[in-house]
């Protein structure tokens, strides 16, 4: 990872023996073919200034490393990671900040215009935050071994004020004790369910173990067993489906741990048991798929993100690694009949960027995110570039579920900025579209965020 791609929106490969858990991987890269010479999105004149609206840093002493943003009820909510100024490695503050939806800065509590990210102590920073759909903020941090408790990790919410929720978990805190969920490691992947729920899950090289929370903290007393459910199949990325199922994804070796990867999907039923009608063990191998590059290609759709339709209908975003001869990798939304033997029920137009020179066969740096929304699948890519000269790329599409083409799309270039964000819209239709990071190339003590009406 480098500095310029948001960590609160990208889970890391994790590889062991015989399974690479992925729920994003550094594969392909995003937009529709078709909509590659579209005009850009015009800025929204009604938010800040000519359309954005410039926030300070965190602190003088301390400098923007990456930028997450997410839109709620009541405005955005904006999330930075930042390193102090000097230092290098280790020295590391969350801190959240908000935005109305009309552009104008909002003041937390006592006024402040940032509020960090507290812990149980400075030398303990979170590692993961993200932005539910209210534009709270959940964060993750892990908690030593001390003669009183356990090794750990400790799951706290802010509100939209900026201030600690004292009525998450309990006293503010939800906290999960390392040994007793029986994770050999520190460190978790943080997952929050469209449903409202939290999960923090980790794959351990045999066993994937999945604590489920409420969306007030407390364990989830009718998931499996008191919310902790482990599995024999690596999850990479889970989303909640109808009637509080849940599906996750993964790509695993094949039984004779040879380096053909096999992709696959799983369903839990509400009380977190194997959906044994989805498949054997709750489990569904994905079947190869003809490549859109190249037709006389089978290759095996490498998933990255399970999502369920309102009306329940399953897809994925999938990418289709070396798919063609010359080992470039398409992208698309894939949708599964939900059986043991899953089959493509309709697959999207490809969501690529055509391959750069100099860049090694596809963009260095990107970030992608798909986002269910009014029933439409909402696709969105970064391609984060180094100087003026080589400006970053955006992309933007909106699918139907079962429609090869897009409703909407859109790929433009950032001139004068280097953001790394994604896209946020209203509750009820995609309509605008929010990007924020770095304010100048270089200036990561100056922040901002875009408002474009798509």
């Amino acid at each position: 990872m480098t500095r310029n791609v948001s960590c609160s929106v990208i889970s890391v490969i994790a590889r062991s023996r015989f399974v690479i858990s992925a729920a994003l991987s550094i594969c392909a890269v995003a937009v529709s073919a078709s909509a590659a010479n579209a005009a850009a999105p015009p800025r929204d004149s009604a938010f800040g200034s000519a359309g954005q609206v410039t926030l300070s840093t965190y602190s003088r002493h301390f400098a923007a490393v990456s930028t997450n943003c997410e839109r709620g009820p009541s405005g955005i909510t904006v999330v930075g990671k930042f390193s102090r100024r000097g230092e290098r490695g280790g020295s590391f503050r969350f801190a959240m900040s908000r935005v109305s939806s009309r552009g104008r800065r909002v003041a937390l509590a006592n006024g402040r215009k940032w509020a960090a990210l507290p812990t149980d102590t400075k030398r303990r920073a979170p590692y993961t935050a993200k932005i539910d759909s209210r534009g709270r903020v959940v964060y993750a941090y892990l908690k030593k071994r001390t003669r009183r408790s356990q090794a750990g990790i400790v799951i706290r919410r802010m509100t939209t004020r900026g201030r600690l929720d004292r009525s998450f978990g309990v006293r503010g805190a939800a906290t999960i004790n390392r040994t007793a969920v029986g994770w050999r490691s520190s460190g978790a992947v943080l997952s929050l369910l469209d449903d409202g729920r939290i999960a923090m899950h980790k794959w351990d090289g045999q066993r994937n173990r999945v604590v489920m929370m409420n969306r007030n903290g407390k364990r989830d007393s009718r998931f499996s067993d008191q919310g902790l459910a482990v599995l024999k199949n690596a999850g990479g990325f889970l989303q909640s489906g109808l009637g509080g199922s849940v599906f996750m994804s993964g790509v695993q070796m094949t039984a004779d741990a040879s380096p053909i990867l096999s992709a696959y999907l799983g369903k839990l039923n509400r009380v977190g048991l194997p959906d044994n009608a989805f498949g054997p063990n709750g489990v569904a191998p994905l079947p190869q798929v003809s490549s859109s590059l190249d037709p006389s290609l089978d290759v095996t759709p490498f998933v990255t993100q399970p999502l369920v339709s309102r009306a329940g209908a399953l897809a994925t975003l999938s990418n289709l690694p070396n798919a063609d001869a010359n080992g470039n990798s398409a992208t698309q939304f894939i949708g599964w009949t939900q059986s043991a033997t899953p089959q493509p029920t309709w697959r999207s137009a490809n969501l690529l960027f055509s391959p750069n020179p100099g860049d090694g066969g596809f963009p260095a740096f990107f970030q992608r995110i798909a986002r269910r929304n009014a029933g439409k699948f909402v696709f969105t890519s970064v391609e984060v570039r180094a100087s003026k000269s080589r400006p970053s790329k955006f992309a933007f599409s909106v699918f139907q579920p079962g429609e090869t083409a897009p409703r909407k799309s859109f790929t433009w270039e950032l001139r004068d900025t280097r953001f790394v964000g994604h896209w946020m819209t209203n509750n009820r239709a995609a309509t605008r579209l929010y990007i924020c990071g770095e304010n100048r190339f270089g200036n990561r003590r100056s922040l901002a965020v875009k408002s474009m009406r798509v």
